[in-house]
């Protein structure tokens, strides 16, 4: 599954021959959760080696890959509401497109709490 991000790195571009592709894990909880389970799955019977696990999941991905591009590939919408954190720094909403990730990061997704 290829995901342009707009950006170079985007999920689907290879890394070239002297930029080892990066691992990062993902945690997920609530509906984005089911939405990684059900991506993961897909590219699973697909024969898509870049997920694997049932969470956390390992993803491999290409160097300059942003967390939005990842969330993309993930099935998850990159401007849902939810709690975000990448090694243990918050991400907010309108820095997922910024945010490059780094190998041996990892990623946490949880929905929005909703008080009221």
């Amino acid at each position: 599954m290829s995901v342009p991000d707009g950006a170079a790195g985007g999920a689907g571009a290879e890394a070239a021959p002297d930029e080892p592709a990066l691992e990062v894990s993902v945690r997920a909880s609530g509906a984005p959760g089911r939405e990684v389970a059900a991506a993961a799955s897909a590219l699973a019977a697909a024969g898509d080696g870049r997920v694997v696990g049932a969470g956390p999941w390992r993803c491999t991905v290409a160097p300059g890959t942003t967390l939005a591009a990842l969330l993309r590939l993930l099935g998850v919408d990159p401007a849902r509401p939810m709690l975000t954190v990448v090694s243990e720094r918050r991400v907010g909403a309108g820095e997922r497109a910024a945010t490059v990730l780094r190998d041996g990061d990892a990623v946490s997704l949880t929905p929005a709490i909703r008080a009221g």
